[in-house]
């Protein structure tokens, strides 16, 4: 057929491959998504705030519950301490999971990228070294 490019069997071991991986990377960053605790950041899922709409990250955790002990001090009975302390034991309330892309796209895709690298460069070098044993002149 001219003007069509087959693909050899190298390259369709390596497609199939591929995909096999971006399942399998899929398939455990949905396990990891539906398996994550509420403020538990994953390479795939990130937790946001929606009330104060930042990320909630075991920085943020802490500063919750400072802010909640500098407003309280030592009055642990005053009504706004007891807010403050049911709204830092409830700090879940208001997180929304996400799927964190970055990170899914990073190792997926990215390590496709590189083994598609590695895989011509590897090749190269193979062929580069078997020309340098073929005779010279006949």
């Amino acid at each position: 057929m001219a003007g069509t490019h087959a693909f050899g069997g190298r390259h369709r071991i390596g497609v199939v491959l591929s995909v096999l991986w971006l399942v399998a990377v899929s398939a455990y960053a949905s396990y990891d998504y539906f398996g994550a605790s509420p403020g538990d950041n994953t390479v795939f899922v990130v937790w946001f705030d929606t009330e104060r709409r930042v990320y909630a990250d075991d920085q943020w955790r802490k500063q919750r519950i400072a802010i909640c002990n500098e407003t309280c001090g030592s009055k642990k009975t005053d009504l706004n301490c007891l807010i403050c302390q049911y709204e830092t034991a409830n700090l879940e309330a208001n997180l929304e999971k996400r799927l964190y892309w970055p990170g899914y796209a990073s190792i997926a895709a990215g390590s496709i990228i590189l083994f598609w690298l590695v895989v011509y460069l590897s090749a190269w070098v193979i062929r580069w070294i078997g020309r340098g044993f073929q005779s010279k002149g006949t």
